[in-house]
């Protein structure tokens, strides 16, 4: 899952899907003529510099703002007139020790779910396993990636006197 940060209030426009438009370059178009199936062919574009998040990502940098969120998905709306606050916090972010937050990626081994099979000799011995969980590093890059794409969209939203959203 992920999480959209945009401003609802923004100007949209309806534009032709550049995926289609890709789609019938390289022949491989749909037959009612579109790039996927559930695609109509056009897409709506903001003025306003939209990005989305991992949910996990999202959650960690909204509370680290101080934004609690609800344990299910982020979700959640800044008015204009709160987000000199909103950009001041992630000023204060930015300069803060996150420490804590930087972490290397690494591998957890399974639980118990699924089977190997071990053949020694004439005795075959069930191993039960279970899938192994990756979790992905956070570099200090990564999380003033994402407080720069929050703070840019907060700057436009309040140059416009719109509100931020997210979910």
């Amino acid at each position: 899952m992920s999480v959209q940060f945009w401003c609802p209030d923004a100007v949209r426009h309806r534009v032709p899907c550049p995926d289609c438009e890709r789609a019938r370059s390289e022949g491989r178009i749909t037959p009612h003529g579109t790039c996927f199936y559930f695609c109509d062919g056009w897409e709506d574009r903001s003025d306003a510099p939209e990005f989305g998040l991992a949910t996990a990502n999202a959650r960690s940098v909204l509370e680290l703002l101080g934004f609690p969120q609800p344990p299910d998905h982020p979700t959640g709306e800044l008015p204009a007139g709160r987000l000199a606050d909103l950009r001041a916090r992630v000023v204060r972010a930015m300069n803060a020790d996150w420490s804590h937050l930087i972490t290397e990626a690494r591998r957890v081994p399974g639980g118990q779910a699924g089977t190997r099979f071990i053949r020694q000799g004439n005795l075959v011995q069930v191993v039960r396993m279970g899938a192994a969980e990756v979790h992905i590093a956070q570099t200090r890059e990564q999380w003033e990636r994402r407080l720069r794409q929050l703070d840019r969209l907060a700057s436009w939203a309040q140059k416009h006197n719109h509100r931020l959203a997210w979910g």
